[in-house]
């Protein structure tokens, strides 16, 4: 075509241009390789207009409307997997605070001293908006365990307990106000029950205790306490009166509990809750006259535990208690009580010495 026919006007309705007029299917020139590729997909069935916003159409697949060279508006996607995105590309992106230290190395300068500045603000500049510091590896207290107050908290966990998460409380039986053989510690978790019926007045029954303090947050809290115990417990039977005896039998029994109590806020009393758990460490019987030998029990044991229903905004004390006891009836010939004589040999006693390293608290 020459330059005078660009400047004339086309007609769309009359005849095209030589070089756009139809080619007879019989003309040699139709004779045109093939690709393969397009020709098969040439037998691929039309596929059905899609709605958009697909995945078929973000991920560009070939479809019926994808092969138009129109531009389609489409609506954001539907899919719920694509709501969330990341803020940008995971590749190495530069940051506009370090634009002006490439300045500051890229001088062109004879002083190696200014240079030298250059690079290390560079290299900082680079360290400070590229890398962030590790967060310091920081294990809190386990919110549900309780150790005694002057334990070593090394021992149980990396970092120190808070004060609410040690032993509080102790007790142990006494005589007339003054100690009677038993012992308690809140600080070491130590814990000596001591009985001993050997003169005979009555049974009696040695406990020790110690325990943590604990105020629900919420209105009405299931909470399971489990307790740590390491004990041993020992006994002795030996009677041997020396005046006649008519009858006498003795029960001896050695317990292991956990419980919780609610503390009186006004008079500072403690009330046993129900349920609580226990765990026997000796029971038996013995009759008439005899004795044995010291018998001597080791018990270790995790899973002394009782689930309690707690109120919120009250005090509970929450801990573990030894217990011994020794219960008698010993009678004369007559029938009335024996009274110890000179020349009797008796020996009615009975121990727990445990430790309590530790009491959970699980919500």
């Amino acid at each position: 075509m020459s330059p005078a026919d660009n400047d004339r006007p086309q007609d769309r309705h009359g005849d095209p241009p030589d070089d756009q007029r139809p080619v007879p299917a019989d003309d040699p020139a139709n004779d045109v390789p093939v690709d393969p590729m397009v020709d098969a997909a040439g037998d691929v069935p039309t596929a059905e207009p899609e709605p958009a916003g697909t995945h078929r159409q973000n991920r560009r697949e070939a479809t019926g409307h994808a092969s138009t060279a129109r531009s389609e508006s489409r609506e954001p996607s539907n899919v719920d997997s694509e709501v969330g995105a990341p803020a940008g590309p995971i590749s190495f992106v530069r940051r506009r605070e370090i634009e002006a230290v490439h300045d500051e190395i890229e001088l062109t300068t004879a002083d190696a001293a200014r240079t030298l500045v250059g690079v290390k603000k560079y290299r900082e500049a680079l360290f400070a908006n590229y890398f962030r510091a590790r967060a310091p590896f920081v294990v809190t207290w386990p919110d549900n365990l309780y150790i005694p107050a002057d334990a070593d908290y090394r021992t149980y966990w990396s970092s120190p307990a808070p004060d609410d998460h040690r032993f509080r409380y102790r007790w142990a039986n006494g005589r007339d106000g003054q100690p009677d053989g038993s012992d308690a510690s809140e600080k070491t978790g130590r814990l000596f029950s001591w009985v001993n019926a050997s003169a005979m007045d009555s049974g009696d029954i040695g406990f020790a205790g110690t325990g943590v303090t604990l105020v629900p947050r919420a209105s009405l809290s299931s909470v399971t306490v489990t307790a740590s115990v390491d004990l041993v417990a020992e006994s002795r039977w030996w009677f041997l009166p020396a005046g006649p005896i008519g009858f006498a039998a003795f029960s001896y029994r050695g317990t292991a509990y956990v419980a919780g109590w609610e503390i009186d806020p006004i008079t500072g009393a403690w009330e046993l809750l129900s349920p609580f758990g226990s765990r026997t460490l000796f029971a038996f019987d013995e009759s008439g006259k005899g004795g044995s030998a010291i018998s001597s029990q080791r018990h270790a044991f995790t899973d002394l535990s009782v689930t309690l229903q707690l109120r919120g905004s009250r005090t509970y004390a929450i801990g573990v208690a030894l217990e011994a006891q020794i219960s008698l009836e010993c009678r004369d010939k007559s029938g009335t009580p024996y009274r110890p004589q000179p020349g009797d040999d008796v020996k009615l006693w009975a121990s727990i010495a445990g430790m309590v390293p530790s009491i959970t608290l699980a919500t």
